[in-house]
C-alpha cells in the first residue's frame, strides 16, 4: 500500500490515519520532497479508473489548462507537483483519489465496518 501523500494537507492526513487503521504496511511517499518521475505518474495515471486530468488540482496553479491527453498531464504534475490531486493511494490493484475520504473504501482489504470520523 502507497500513499502519495502531503503532510500539510488535512485530507491527505486523515486518509494516513485511516490507512493506518485499516492495513499494516504502508509505504508514505511525500511527493513534494520525492519528486514523481514520468514514469511513475504514467503507471499511476494508467491504473486510475476514472479521468487522469482528475489528478490535476485545478485551482493550484494560474497558467492550469484542460488537457487533452495523458502525455501533457504527466509532463504538467512532473514540473509542478504541487497540483497533483491529494492523496493518492495505490493498494497494488487500484489507484484511489482520497477525496472524498470515503474512496478509501474502494481498496482491496479494507475494513467495511470502519467508520470515518
Amino acid at each position: 500500500m502507497q500513499i502519495y501523500h502531503y503532510p500539510q494537507c488535512s485530507k491527505s492526513r486523515k486518509a494516513l490515519i485511516a490507512l493506518q487503521k485499516n492495513f499494516d504496511d504502508i509505504d508514505i511517499i511525500l511527493y513534494q520532497q520525492d519528486i514523481l518521475t514520468q514514469s511513475q505518474l504514467t503507471h499511476l495515471l494508467k491504473r486510475y479508473e476514472g479521468n487522469p486530468i482528475d489528478f490535476v488540482r485545478k485551482n493550484e496553479h494560474r497558467t492550469f489548462k484542460e488537457f487533452t491527453n495523458l502525455t501533457d498531464i504527466v509532463h504538467f504534475l512532473v514540473d509542478h507537483p504541487e497540483c497533483l490531486q491529494r492523496p493518492v493511494i495505490d493498494d497494488g490493484t487500484n489507484v484511489i483519489i482520497g477525496r472524498p475520504i470515503e474512496n478509501l473504501r474502494k481498496l482491496d482489504g479494507w475494513d467495511e465496518s470502519f467508520c470515518f470520523e
